[in-house]
């Protein structure tokens, strides 16, 4: 579809710029939420699904072995570049439709699975909450940040709307048992 190919080319774009300040805005909730959920960053087998630019999952320590699937190409190319230069031993990123393809990984192999603004993109977001919980391990944790509350068509790239009770209730149908969860537009 013409969003899928907007995004897979978004980072050879002057729009990236933009794109960049929103996620210092999401990094700063994501960092906020695994303090809240007592998360370490330090010797975890990590995925984000969706990454982007990289921000979030790049807050992990170089201890720990990173993994990310994004739509984009150019997105890849550029975290590969970036974990080099940042001197993260195992970092592996892959370009991946999220709507036609499974996430290429075994069964309980993350200590943390990252999906932050993505699920509202997906034609079939409990297909991915699946595979987010299929790849996690028994003990491993999941820090999945949504728009709560838009307005139906605020942002014509997003499928659907959550409320953060119909999330919860996907999620623990799924088998996830949320333990922090938080509203907040901005976190300083």
């Amino acid at each position: 579809s013409a969003n899928k190919e907007f995004y897979s080319n978004y980072w050879a774009h002057r729009w990236k710029y933009r794109f960049m300040y929103d996620m210092q805005i999401k990094r700063k909730l994501f960092l906020f939420a695994i303090r809240q959920a007592n998360i370490e960053q330090h010797q975890k087998k990590v995925l984000d699904i969706g990454f982007g630019s990289g921000d979030i999952l790049f807050t992990f320590d170089t201890s720990c072995e990173l993994y990310g699937v994004d739509l984009s190409y150019n997105a890849v190319e550029s975290a590969k570049q970036h974990a080099t230069k940042k001197g993260y031993r195992i970092a592996e990123f892959l370009k991946l439709d999220l709507d036609e393809e499974s996430l290429p990984f075994e069964n309980e192999t993350f200590d943390v699975v990252i999906c932050s603004h993505t699920l509202e993109h997906l034609r079939d977001d409990v297909k991915m909450v699946r595979e987010m919980h299929r790849t996690l391990k028994d003990d491993g944790v999941g820090v999945i940040i949504v728009p709560i509350n838009e307005k139906p068509g605020e942002d014509p790239n997003h499928v659907r709307v959550y409320t953060k009770q119909s999330l919860l209730s996907q999620l623990e149908r799924v088998g996830f048992h949320a333990r922090f969860t938080g509203e907040n537009e901005y976190i300083g």
